[in-house]
């Protein structure tokens, strides 16, 4: 039963990784944008395209949430069902995981500014 359960959890982690990417190819596109902002002296407020990046982040994250038990039913089958609750799992903490990347590298350009 615990390798059953492992091959679940794989399962919903692949599925989740679709988010991950997506994340992080929206993070590398906007670093270099941010940077050239917080470089022009935009350090005391939330640029408004950090506003946007939070914003398509979560809807990615909720169309995956959406997308996931249609994704479980008419692909995967009744068998890999249980992988649904996994991914729904992972899929939050790759959302985390986002702004945190996203506001990780600004607080490093603030604290090497200081």
């Amino acid at each position: 039963m615990r390798l059953a359960q492992a091959g679940l959890y794989s399962l919903g982690n692949t599925i989740a990784q679709i988010l991950f990417l997506v994340v992080l190819s929206m993070n590398y596109a906007y670093q270099p944008h941010l940077f050239k902002k917080l470089s022009e002296g935009l350090k005391n407020r939330l640029h408004k395209t950090t506003i946007w990046y939070v914003l398509a982040v979560a809807a990615a994250a909720g169309l995956l949430v959406i997308g996931i038990p249609v994704l479980s039913r008419y692909f995967l089958g009744a068998k890999y069902a249980g992988a649904e609750r996994y991914a729904l799992l992972l899929v939050i903490g790759c959302l985390c995981g986002g702004y945190i990347m996203r506001f990780r590298d600004t607080l490093f350009i603030f604290i090497k500014k200081d």
